[in-house]
């Protein structure tokens, strides 16, 4: 534990630890926490290698941040300005080689300005997202084709296409062997029409959420609507399957992927941004 500035800082390397400390914190704002409350989900359930820090002032949690895997950008939660220095410092301590960082845009700009200052590197913003939340959803009409769940026999092609959108989109998707499992666990679906055509995923709802993601369509089956029917009809599963509300997140570079999102029933919520530390 770390005390400066009024806020106290305690770090963990055990995710379930550090969940059950801050779950009330991150339930009361699952639609803007939830991709640090599923992530700390699953690595509680999946242990890998990771360093968390809780963020606490007058002895309620105000912040969560963790790295997992340790050669990964920080994940942080929006939090008071005033925390920022104290969580910096502490962090430095044990992360000096982080990469970088990922947030809300105005706490990911603090930290990366904070981290700057303290370290007497360089930070730049290398990405844009922007966090949607569903709406009224949207089903596209006069798409061919249907919505199935991925098996045991798509393994391959998925874990290929996932490899293209990570190619494309410069992205950081999960790793082979998690795609195999959230597939034998039924959290990726295919759009097929004469055979699979376009591909998303979803994560089991979290305080009432789902996140949908992966969506990816190869280049020789886009323009046909097949994304946009894809990522509805797996909202509307995740949504059959206990979610109160789905969110998913866009690179702001792709108007495209945005402007499908919005069609079928997606609304802004917040701007994030990633930050690449440069030693």
């Amino acid at each position: 534990e770390h005390k400066v500035r009024g806020f106290r800082i305690e770090t963990s390397n055990d995710a379930r630890q550090t969940l059950a400390r801050a779950a009330a914190f991150l339930r009361s704002a699952p639609v803007q926490h939830n991709l640090v409350l599923t992530l700390l989900e699953e690595r509680s359930a999946h242990p890998e290698p990771g360093r968390y820090w809780t963020v606490l002032g007058a002895d309620a949690v105000v912040g969560v941040a963790f790295q997992s895997p340790l050669s990964f950008h920080a994940a942080i939660t929006s939090m008071p300005a005033a925390a920022i220095p104290t969580l910096v410092d502490h962090m430095v301590e044990a992360a000096p080689d982080l990469p970088g960082v990922f947030g809300e845009a105005d706490t990911s700009s603090r930290f990366a300005g904070q981290w700057a200052e303290v370290l007497k590197v360089p930070t730049s913003p290398v990405e844009g997202q922007r966090l949607y939340r569903l709406g009224s959803l949207s089903l596209p009409k006069g798409v061919p084709g249907q919505l199935r769940m991925a098996g045991e026999g798509d393994e391959d092609l998925v874990v290929s296409w996932i490899e293209g959108f990570r190619h494309e989109t410069g992205g950081h998707p999960p790793p082979p062997d998690v795609i195999r499992r959230r597939i034998a666990d039924r959290f990726v679906s295919i759009w097929d029409h004469d055979g699979p055509v376009s591909m998303a995923s979803f994560t089991p709802p979290v305080a009432g959420v789902s996140r949908i993601g992966l969506v990816y369509t190869p280049p020789s089956q886009r323009r046909r609507g097949f994304a946009a029917a894809c990522a509805a009809a797996t909202t509307e599963v995740a949504l059959q399957g206990g979610a109160d509300h789905c969110v998913l997140f866009t690179q702001l570079t792709n108007p495209q992927s945005n402007a499908i999102y919005r069609r079928i029933g997606y609304r802004a919520v917040a701007e994030q941004l990633r930050y690449a530390f440069t030693p």
